[in-house]
């Protein structure tokens, strides 16, 4: 993460609309006493952690100006953009981000809580305790600036506007440096000697007509720019409202598409669910029948079979035995009858047995025939119970089995399942159609609508005339300079015409600047004194709770993290003096002396090396932490009090650091621009 741009307008010695680039690196902004150093740091973190209860201060309002406001660009580790503008005398706050897609801010929140816990969780900027303990450094921030103002004392004294006398530049930047103005490399101030002028006076009042065009453009642009934030404002307040509308349609959108993988399901009837649980119980019922009807078909096939005892009549031997034992009977009855015989007559009788043999065969074999065709009817029914078992069966399950067949399914539990999501969000969806029909019936829908779409008309005109007005080529201090120059110059060789004093147009407002632009700064009355927290009688234990809160470890897993880097750090600063550093109940650090072997507490050295100690120790934080999340460091001239000797090694160790997370130094000492990626005049 780090910090893009800066911009301020009416906040104490920026009074005028300010940009202040804020690149990758260790960057320096070297200014005297009075230049707004500390106004800069006070600002950035009034706006990362305004007070939601009561956001809006007059302590920043520069005097007489009209407007005080501040915007801030944070890139975030995750590549995204955002916007966060505040008028700080008002407390109106809003943040945005950038949408590439749309090449256009799309607002977050306007609700200075929100905006807190946004940045928190999402852009992820420490508590303020953690902020201004760990990643800001002031006068005071040091054992030997504590209850200093927080801000550097030389110069004070000094007229508005005039610098002190800066140390030399060594190194190459000193022969890149400006001779006559002792300004090194990426300074963005006013300096006429290096703006050349024409001594053709027609020229001359050519160039001046055009600038003051274009200065009054630029200003056109800033109210512009000004009035577009609020109305984007105001967008964000009516999208607020229509908030409702809108997620109950993505809530619509997203149950539809919820229910699109049950696509095949949706022409079931709601009691699907019951007919597919008496599946199994039908299906049960089908078994039981068809295994009763399977063992009743075998009893009767085997009775419609005729067996090789069913012989037939004419080769029944019975049948022939008795006929013949009825036809000798007879043949004897009447013998007896024409011979007079009674014993024949009495044989005549013996026909009856035969006969009764006849007619017995006769019926036996009547008897199977008739069984026969009854077991073969009996089949028939059967057959017909079977197919009557199996078509009831299929009418009561047509539905699931179809189900099943459409989805590939083995069971009906695997579509009771899906159908049950179904049949949930479907309920959902007729849920939320109903309430989203409710909210647009409701009159106050159309009118928010009716106003969403002006505003989005407007922002779009205002948009294109920004974007037609992108093409001037100098900022407005830089228009401004060259007027004056201009002015002057006339005023020098055509003196018989009065300078033409700049008409005042519209107070400059806080654009969303991406280009860096010029860092000017006119030096007025000294800021407040800091109001940022001020260091306990043991600030190293403090550094500790800190650490353990940025880090989430406790003390016990802090101690291996923090220590070895700290000691380290510890050693180089004090000249190997204290070369190793370690815990002590309750997060008290204790140093070893490598001259005696003795330990000492760090609240207990001399206050000197107490800040070289603590810088060890809180820069061993910074650096642990940039390895999880990059976190930009503000440095407000804390070094004032520091050996001499000493600040080469803190410059190299910032320098490393640079490579790690952002770091921002303001400091009215230029010999710190010889360790940084960048340094600026201010």
């Amino acid at each position: 993460m780090r910090f893009s741009e800066l911009v301020l307008q009416g906040v104490r010695n920026f009074k005028q609309m300010h940009r202040i680039p804020l690149g990758a690196g260790f960057s320096v902004f070297v200014g005297p006493s009075g230049a707004g150093k500390s106004s800069v740091v006070d600002a950035l973190c009034h706006l990362l952690h305004p007070n939601p209860a009561d956001p809006a201060t007059e302590k920043f309002r520069s005097a007489g100006a009209e407007a005080c406001r501040a915007a801030l660009l944070i890139d975030d580790d995750k590549g995204r953009r955002f916007r966060l503008v505040q008028d700080l005398a008002s407390g109106a706050i809003s943040l945005a981000q950038f949408e590439a897609t749309a090449n256009n801010y799309v607002p977050v929140s306007s609700a200075a809580g929100e905006i807190v816990q946004f940045l928190s969780s999402q852009v992820r900027i420490p508590q303020k305790d953690i902020l201004e303990g760990i990643y800001i450094f002031r006068a005071g921030s040091l054992p030997s600036g504590a209850g200093a103002p927080g801000r550097t004392a030389a110069g004070a004294d000094r007229p508005a506007g005039q610098s002190s006398s800066q140390p030399s530049i060594p190194g190459a930047l000193a022969q890149q440096a400006t001779a006559s103005k002792g300004h090194f490399p990426g300074f963005q101030g006013k300096d006429e000697g290096s703006q050349i002028i024409t001594d053709d006076v027609d020229e001359m009042r050519s160039q001046l007509e055009i600038l003051k065009r274009d200065l009054a453009t630029a200003e056109e642009m800033d109210d512009m720019q000004f009035k577009l934030d609020g109305l984007m404002s105001d967008q964000f307040s009516v999208d607020d409202q229509l908030k409702g509308v809108w997620d109950a349609e993505e809530k619509v959108k997203e149950l539809n598409g919820e229910l699109k993988p049950f696509a095949k399901l949706a022409h079931l009837p709601d009691d699907f669910d019951r007919r597919a649980r008496d599946y199994d119980s039908a299906q049960q019922r089908l078994d039981r029948d068809m295994s009763r009807l399977a063992d009743d078909e075998e009893i009767w096939k085997r009775r419609a079979t005729p067996s090789r005892s069913h012989t037939p009549l004419w080769k029944d031997r019975a049948f022939w035995i008795g006929l013949g034992m009825a036809v000798l009977a007879l043949g004897a009855g009447i013998a007896g009858i024409k011979l007079e015989q009674d014993s024949l007559r009495w044989l005549a009788l013996v026909d009856l047995l035969g006969f009764g043999i006849v007619a017995a065969t006769v019926i036996r074999h009547i008897d199977r025939k008739q069984d026969v065709a009854r077991a073969k009817s009996r089949l028939l029914t059967l057959g017909e119970r079977r197919e009557k078992v199996q078509r009831q069966f299929e009418v009561e399950s047509t539905l699931v089995r179809k189900a099943m067949d459409e989805i590939d399914a083995d069971t009906p539990y695997e579509i009771l399942e899906m159908f049950a999501q179904y049949k949930s969000a479907k309920e959902k969806l007729a849920v939320v159609k109903a309430d989203l029909q409710a909210r647009k019936d409701d009159p106050g829908f159309h009118e928010l609508t009716t106003r969403r779409a002006q505003l989005a008309t407007e922002i779009e005109q205002f948009e294109q005339k920004l974007k037609d007005g992108e093409g001037l080529m100098m900022s407005k201090q830089e228009m401004g300079s060259r007027i004056d120059n201009l002015q002057e110059r006339l005023a020098e060789i055509a003196p018989e015409d009065p300078p033409v004093a700049e008409e005042s147009g519209p107070t400059g407002v806080l654009d969303s600047p991406f280009a860096q632009g010029p860092v000017l700064a006119t030096a007025e009355a000294a800021a407040p004194a800091w109001e940022g927290p001020t260091l306990s009688a043991d600030p190293f234990a403090d550094v500790v709770r800190l650490a353990r809160d940025l880090l989430f470890v406790t003390q016990e897993q802090l101690e291996p993290i923090l220590l070895p880097r700290a000691s380290q750090l510890a050693a180089l600063f004090t000249d190997q003096a204290y070369a190793q550093l370690f815990f002590e109940p309750g997060g008290s650090i204790e140093c070893v002396d490598s001259s005696s072997g003795g330990s000492v507490a760090a609240v207990a050295l001399p206050v000197a090396t107490q800040d070289l100690v603590l810088l060890a120790l809180r820069f061993s934080v910074i650096e642990n932490m940039s390895s999880r999340l990059a976190i930009p460091v503000l440095l407000d001239d804390p070094f004032g009090t520091l050996p001499s000797e000493r600040l080469a090694v803190v410059g190299q160790v910032l320098a490393g650091l640079g490579k790690q997370t952002q770091v921002v130094m303001f400091s009215s000492k230029a010999d710190w621009t010889r360790y940084a990626t960048a340094s600026f005049q201010l």
